[in-house]
């Protein structure tokens, strides 16, 4: 693995965070203090961020597999799960920076 430019979730980070700052850019906290973001980005900007989504969502649902019948099973929503999955690349990739020692 390229120290220099890790992998979170199979995708490089340098991939990763254009589009993710589209999303903090565009975001905003909403009056009940939720938070709101919505971009419009082509396929292949996109790409390396859908396929990091998807690979955390799968991690999440067998995860949720797991839990069916005990104390930890969740019913997350679709969405619910798809923000779940936001937060996880967010921490692995500031996991990752911490790591390798920032990322400046």
């Amino acid at each position: 693995m390229n120290q220099h430019n890790p992998l979170v979730y199979g995708e490089a980070v340098d991939d990763l965070l254009p589009p993710l700052l589209r999303f903090v850019d565009a975001s905003r906290v909403t009056s009940d203090g939720s938070w709101e973001s919505s971009v419009k980005m082509d396929l292949a900007e996109a790409a390396p961020l859908r396929r990091a989504l998807l690979r955390a969502e799968a991690q999440l649902m067998m995860e949720d597999a797991d839990a069916i019948g005990t104390a930890a099973e969740d019913d997350r929503t679709h969405d619910q799960r798809g923000a779940d999955a936001l937060m996880l690349i967010a921490a692995a990739m500031e996991a990752s920076a911490t790591h390798s020692g920032g990322r400046g």
